[in-house]
């Protein structure tokens, strides 16, 4: 989707696109990249990351894919639930 929005640096309009993408955290949750003239900047929201998953190796696929090789500028993790502290069941009995 492209917006359009006055950027506070230059106080002129400037044209922004945004991708939602999969997730692969819940039905619904969705990861969001946007590329403009202030480069590529991803934010992941909430997400869920096994290495060894298919799922997750094919949503990495799929994500080099959209990157295209483009350096992503920023990259906003939400690690809120990284804490070791935190111990969530596995993606598939959580569905259960």
């Amino acid at each position: 989707h492209f917006f359009s929005l006055i950027s506070p640096t230059i106080g002129s309009q400037i044209t922004a696109h945004v991708m939602a993408l999969d997730a692969h955290h819940c039905p619904g949750g969705v990861m969001f990249l946007f590329r403009g003239e202030f480069g590529c900047l991803m934010y992941t929201g909430d997400f869920q990351w096994e290495v060894d998953n298919e799922r997750a190796k094919d949503a990495r696929s799929r994500l080099l894919n959209v990157l295209k090789n483009e350096t992503t500028d920023v990259l906003y993790l939400d690690n809120t639930y990284c804490n070791p502290s935190f111990d969530f069941p596995t993606r598939e009995v959580a569905a259960q």
